[in-house]
């Protein structure tokens, strides 16, 4: 009866193991690029940039997925979701490039890519993996916003003094 038990134990710890294994094996990645083709990983960036997203994994044994760019954002009380840029099937080694994304909203900025794949046996959730990206938008600098103001309030005191001359 030990016997049996013993040999029940080594067969789910070789079960476990090689479903850790399998998981090692996910290598996702992520890059946020500009319509240039910049990469804007961490970077600090202005107002209403376009960016896209570029994703891929590879993994030898799950040679098909399901997966996800999700976008969030902080603005100072924690990220929430603002929406699901992409879902979609996509292969090992494939990259995928998400629609052109504004950065509409002041804050910091994060992207995950979440890969799904089939459930392994005895493994209580499917695999997942997220690699975050963080973006932060920037406010113009206030000598730009002076200088800005000053110009046009110098052609506003010009258009009331032509206006008063006649």
């Amino acid at each position: 009866m030990k016997a049996k038990i013993l040999t029940l134990l080594l067969v789910l710890a070789i079960i476990a193991l090689s479903a850790g294994a399998a998981r090692a094996q996910l290598n996702p990645t992520i890059e946020v690029r500009d319509l240039s083709n910049n990469v804007l990983n961490g970077q600090t960036v202005n107002l209403n940039k376009i960016v896209i997203i570029y994703c891929g994994y590879t993994d030898p044994t799950m040679p098909s997925c399901t997966g996800y760019i999700h976008a969030w954002l902080d603005q100072g009380s924690g990220f929430t979701l603002l929406e699901t840029v992409w879902t979609g099937p996509v292969n090992s080694g494939q990259l995928i490039q998400s629609p052109q994304y504004t950065l509409s909203q002041i804050g910091t900025y994060k992207f995950t890519w979440t890969v799904q794949g089939p459930q392994i046996p005895g493994a209580p959730c499917p695999v997942a993996v997220q690699i975050n990206t963080t973006i932060r938008l920037q406010v113009p600098e206030p000598a730009t916003l002076a200088g800005l103001a000053m110009g046009l309030s110098a052609f506003g005191f010009l258009a009331v003094k032509r206006k008063l001359k006649k």
